[in-house]
């Protein structure tokens, strides 16, 4: 048969759900293992008597949840360790000026570290010079910050100003650990979101109806 033409991209860094990450990303050290880099950050933050979050919000979760349960039926389901890795997904797949929609707490255009090369902080751009993706839409947290060190244009939103009835009908949905950003304890959400997406939230007691917080949508996709 012939290949479905992939129009439609979500792309889902479990990061997302910890809108608490800034008080304690400065402590993250990518150049050890996920495992050794999340014990200094317990560390560091018992050093200096901070009080940090590691959980995930319950409601971006609900939230999540109702968007993969009713945009992704359709759609192609992969899961990935690290953020870079769907650019080999993203290929494989034929993709094609394709729509990106990022639900990620960080941008992933450039943080102006080895540019050079794509990475977990720059994909987005390789993507594009690689005509991968074209529109871009990044769904971010309250605590989320853009960089202005790009000029490639997003449109930008928390999730909390956008109705997930607003979002199309995906045709890949790409589920990414990021496991220097999300505790190890958590994880496991990869493979739960995906599993979600493939047969729906009743399974998983997340709950069907979600409280509407806003009327606004992305308007530029």
């Amino acid at each position: 048969g012939v290949d479905e033409v992939i129009k439609k991209i979500l792309s889902l860094d479990i990061d997302f759900f910890f809108p608490e990450m800034n008080t304690y990303q400065k402590y993250f050290d990518v150049d050890l293992t996920p495992r050794q880099s999340w014990q200094v950050v317990r560390w560091k933050a018992k050093k200096n008597n901070k009080k940090l979050f590691f959980k995930p919000c319950n409601f971006a979760l609900k939230y999540v949840t109702e968007v993969l349960s009713n945009k992704c039926k359709e759609a192609k389901v992969i899961g990935i360790t690290e953020h870079d890795e769907i650019l080999e997904v993203l290929r494989k797949n034929k993709c094609e000026n394709a729509d990106l929609y990022n639900f990620d707490f960080h941008e992933d255009i450039c943080y102006g570290n080895d540019d050079d090369n794509p990475n977990l902080e720059n994909w987005i751009q390789f993507a594009r010079q690689e005509n991968l993706i074209k529109r871009i839409a990044w769904i971010s947290q309250d605590g989320s910050r853009k960089t202005g060190m790009s000029t490639i244009c997003t449109s930008t939103m928390c999730w909390k100003d956008c109705d997930w009835e607003n979002f199309p009908e995906f045709d890949l949905l790409v589920v990414c650990t990021s496991k220097h950003f999300t505790p190890p304890e958590y994880w496991h959400l990869n493979k739960k979101m995906r599993e979600i997406a493939k047969k729906g939230s009743d399974n998983y007691g997340m709950g069907q109806k979600l409280q509407k917080s806003s009327k606004k949508s992305i308007k530029t996709i």
